[in-house]
């Protein structure tokens, strides 16, 4: 479980079923298309800066999601993004955690959107946004023969 402060809030992510992870990880795949690449040299130039936390990903990000807003259908998109926040969990003053109401938790927050999917992105497909020019194949290491 991981939590994050975006906005004025706090939203939580639980790890899901590997099931449920590949299949996000396909929509996304399908989703970004030829933008992946981008996404991937954006991230490491990012990381090569020496820029790191939530607004300078925000930043790289920005050609990358214009660009997936440009090449997918508005109900596409919408549909994506609701599909990414069903893993995530706001909490309200109580304490309490509640699925996200993409509607309702948003609204008058538009802002927040983006940020809390990249976060629940980075938690539940972790090494797919993480490991520099990978795909969400499994890490493979080589090593010289004693």
């Amino acid at each position: 479980m991981a939590e994050r402060k975006i906005g004025t809030r706090t939203f939580k992510v639980d790890q899901p079923l590997a099931t449920e992870a590949i299949r996000l990880q396909a929509r996304v795949v399908r989703a970004l298309g030829p933008s992946l690449e981008k996404f991937f040299t954006a991230r490491d130039q990012a990381a090569r800066s020496g820029k790191v936390g939530d607004d300078a990903l925000g930043l790289t990000m920005l050609p990358i999601i214009a660009d997936f807003y440009e090449k997918n259908d508005p109900d596409e998109v919408t549909a994506l993004v609701t599909y990414i926040m069903t893993f995530a969990k706001v909490a309200h003053q109580s304490g309490q955690y509640d699925q996200v109401d993409l509607d309702g938790d948003f609204y008058g927050q538009l802002g927040d959107i983006i940020p809390v999917c990249m976060f629940v992105l980075q938690e539940v497909l972790g090494d797919f946004f993480t490991a520099p020019g990978r795909t969400g194949s499994p890490a493979t290491k080589t090593t010289a023969a004693a």
